[in-house]
């Protein structure tokens, strides 16, 4: 079973394709990922 912030954490590289280092770390923290469930 996925955890849903395994799939916002899959899509990071296509929305942050041509982005600021700056504005990555904006959208990491949009997302709200939680670590603990990454590892499932």
């Amino acid at each position: 079973v996925k955890s849903p912030c395994f799939t916002a954490l899959s899509v990071l590289p296509v929305i942050a394709k041509g982005e600021m280092v700056a504005d990555i770390i904006a959208m990491i923290g949009s997302i709200d990922i939680v670590m603990g469930e990454l590892d499932r």
